[in-house]
């Protein structure tokens, strides 16, 4: 199914092809997950990662369960560690 993933910044290197607006189309499995999907373009995995699906907050509890749908618009925003 395909989905529209939408980043900020740097994370825009890791959209498949040419993203135009920060954004691009990607080919994702059914049931997938908003973890599944940050895996499978490769992003850090020692960063921490704020995600909306179709401009709803899902809480990081729920990146790995929450499943995505054909047509949503998944944004991944990189959240700086703070503190110690």
């Amino acid at each position: 199914m395909k989905i529209t993933v939408k980043t900020v910044g740097w994370l825009s290197h890791h959209l498949p092809g040419d993203p135009a607006d920060n954004q691009a189309e990607v080919e994702v499995a059914e049931g997938a997950t908003p973890e599944g999907v940050i895996a499978q373009l490769a992003l850090p995995t020692d960063h921490h990662y704020a995600v909306e699906i179709n401009a709803t907050l899902v809480p990081r509890g729920e990146h790995g369960s929450r499943a995505l749908a054909a047509g949503d618009l998944l944004a991944i925003l990189h959240v700086p560690k703070v503190g110690m």
